[in-house]
């Protein structure tokens, strides 16, 4: 009796031991699936993380290199207005003071210009003192002989001494209703765009980067 209860006290013991290693051995496991499951996601919140960091340092970087760009184009732009404004006013002093040019010549042909531009019939021709010692009545007669050849040329040509008045002519119909104001500073005014795309095509382009 006793030994019975003895040997069926250890089978139920061994039995136990075994369901329960099998419980442990599922436990085990579940464990460890759920570490490795834990661990990815981990893993993949990590990488989410330095993938977000990483594009936001793209786009910072980017924004960056983008306002360096905008800056050194403004400050290039203002230095080609620098160079543009002191070419054109160091042509303009050239002109006025008559430096390298032929003067005399270069009057005529500003009249000659202001002339047609008018058309024949009386006109008054202003000009400075200096100028007006260039161009004597002779030589007005002689373009005004040019510029209106099929008429017009005994239409009286009054002229008259401005001392303000910068160097270079202005002609005004006798009623006013056309005037052609051709001193070198107006006439420059006029060519100024012209002037530009020409001086501009002698500089060097600025590099552009356009990468975004």
């Amino acid at each position: 009796m006793d030994a019975t209860a003895t040997r069926l006290e250890q089978e139920l013991l061994v039995d136990a031991r075994r369901q329960a290693e099998r419980v442990t051995g599922r436990a085990r496991e579940q464990v460890a699936q759920s570490l490795a499951a834990m661990r990815a996601q981990v893993a993949a919140e990590r990488e989410a993380q330095l993938a977000e960091a990483h594009h936001e340092a793209e786009v910072q970087a980017r924004s960056v290199a983008a306002r360096a760009r905008l800056d050194e184009r403004r400050h290039w732009l203002l230095l080609r207005e620098q160079c543009f404004e002191g070419l054109f006013g160091g042509v303009l002093a050239a002109l006025e003071s008559g430096v390298g040019i032929d003067r005399e010549r270069s009057l005529r042909e500003l009249l000659h210009e202001a002339l047609e531009a008018v058309g024949p019939g009386p006109v008054t021709l202003r000009v400075g003192p200096a100028a007006a010692a260039l161009l004597s009545e002779a030589a007005i007669a002689e373009v005004q002989a040019q510029a209106w050849p099929a008429g017009g040329r005994g239409a009286a040509v009054r002229r008259v001494v401005e001392e303000s008045l910068r160097p270079g002519v202005v002609v005004e119909s006798a009623d006013g209703s056309r005037v052609f104001d051709n001193t070198y500073a107006t006439r420059l005014a006029r060519l100024r765009d012209s002037l530009r795309a020409m001086v501009a095509e002698s500089l060097p382009a600025m590099e552009s980067d356009d990468h975004a």
